[in-house]
């Protein structure tokens, strides 16, 4: 994936990220930002020259040693001599808040027992700062981890084949990819994983858990996972290379058509027209389209999807940040297919593109969400490229549907809600034994006549 800066709108998965990974991305051409690395030079030089001096105030002057106006006079001398420290200083002058954190740094290398990785004190820190927000979703990704992260949309990767995201602090099984190393060890949507090689793991370390989740081929992994009737169950799973397939879709009568939608990935815009443009040429009138599970992906797919059953030039959704600003995606060319009557199939864990999806459907009326109440996740992150292949993941922003409303922790609630029966299973989906498609199926009748 080309990351100089997205955004997304996304959950974490496990197989690429999540879920932003996602988390749903649009690319732009703003600049890389740069973790201030500099702050350290400054802090540390502070440190070491103003961190321990004595003064003694006098009116409007302060009377210091000898040996200190040396040391100040030799700080001095570092400024004028270095314009960019000089420059960084008046652009930056909070710097010396992070003293501090370099005195704890030389209290450490001081007295710590063993040898120190430096490169590691300064990721903990980094990470420490980003874990401090109590964000799931804000995150530092070290040089790995950025590389796994940007792996998330090319269609396979190595892991254990299953989407995860942060749900009232634990990190909750969105949905199993078929095939996978997960669904064979019998992972199911709604276990709730706790532990990942023995490490605990809560929702606010849902890119750690991922990174964990994947490894190479033949690698085991050991989940410890809370499921519902059942307490805790430990699963041991073997990384293998997993395909995934975003979009399927057949024809469930002469005139009714299914597409499926796992995720909003790189591809799947392509994918969905492609089955559409297949569908309609088998007789489709109507369609009923499947967002259960599907834990939302890439902004720039969800607006070429959308586009396609609202007209040209339609706001999909609009985001604001902190201070107001509004920024707007609307349609695009496309409109396969408008007019067709619609019906979407949402549950709890259809989060952020579709939730975009569902209230552009709910909005324009152009069909009926039938299911149970979506994630509710209606908030924006950016990826920042930062120095040596690293990145920042960081909340910017909030997202509203075309009425004006953020969805954040309260989701979609279907026109018409149907709930699964305990005994419903994955594989009775899109089935006769599954009371949601079978009211989809009703609706478009109905819609047909």
């Amino acid at each position: 994936m080309d990351i100089k800066e997205h955004k997304e709108v996304e959950m974490e998965k496990d197989h690429f990220n999540d879920d932003d990974r996602g988390n749903f991305i649009r690319k732009s051409k703003r600049n890389k930002i740069v973790i201030v690395v500099i702050i350290l030079l400054i802090s540390n030089i502070a440190s070491l020259y103003l961190g321990a001096y004595a003064s003694i105030p006098l009116g409007n002057k302060v009377i210091v040693s000898k040996k200190d106006y040396q040391k100040l006079k030799r700080v001095e001398g570092i400024m004028a001599s270095n314009s960019d420290l000089y420059k960084t200083f008046n652009e930056y002058p909070d710097v010396l808040k992070f003293k501090q954190l370099f005195q704890i740094n030389d209290i450490l290398h001081k007295y710590y027992y063993k040898n120190i990785d430096e490169d590691k004190l300064v990721e903990g820190a980094i990470k420490g700062m980003a874990a401090s927000l109590k964000d799931p979703y804000t995150v530092y990704m070290n040089t790995k981890e950025f590389k796994d992260f940007s792996t998330e949309t090319g269609g396979t990767y190595v892991g254990v084949g299953l989407q995860v995201a942060a749900k009232n602090n634990k990190i909750t099984v969105i949905s199993i990819f078929d095939g996978s190393p997960a669904q064979k060890a019998g992972i199911k949507a709604g276990d709730v994983i706790t532990a990942v090689n023995g490490t605990t793991v809560t929702g606010n370390e849902l890119e750690k858990a991922v990174t964990m989740m994947k490894g190479k081929k033949g690698k085991q992994i050991t989940l410890t996972i809370d499921r519902k009737g059942k307490g805790k169950v430990t699963v041991k799973v073997v990384a293998a290379k997993v395909q995934i397939t975003t979009v399927k879709g057949r024809m469930v009568s002469k005139n009714i058509g299914l597409i499926e939608l796992s995720m909003f990935d790189e591809n799947s815009d392509e994918q969905f027209i492609a089955k559409a443009k297949e569908l309609k040429a088998k007789g489709m009138k109507g369609i009923i389209l499947d967002l259960r599970e599907n834990p939302g992906g890439r902004l720039d797919t969800c607006v070429n999807i959308v586009s396609q059953f609202i007209d040209k030039g339609k706001l999909i959704v609009s985001t604001k940040d902190k201070n107001g600003t509004e920024e707007r995606d609307t349609a695009v060319k496309g409109q396969l297919l408008k007019g067709m009557p619609m019906v979407a199939l949402i549950d709890g864990n259809s989060a952020s593109a579709s939730e975009i999806t569902s209230g552009v459907i709910r909005d324009y009326k152009v069909g009926t969400l039938i299911g149970t109440r979506t994630f509710g996740k209606g908030v924006v992150q950016i990826v920042l490229q930062t120095p040596g292949s690293t990145a920042l993941k960081v909340t910017i922003s909030k997202y509203y549907t075309p009425s004006g409303e953020n969805i954040d922790k309260i989701g979609i609630k279907p026109n018409i809600t149907i709930q699964y029966p305990k005994e419903f299973k994955a594989e009775d989906l899109n089935t006769d034994k599954d009371p949601q498609f079978k009211k989809a199926i009703q609706v478009i009748n109905d819609k047909l006549k």
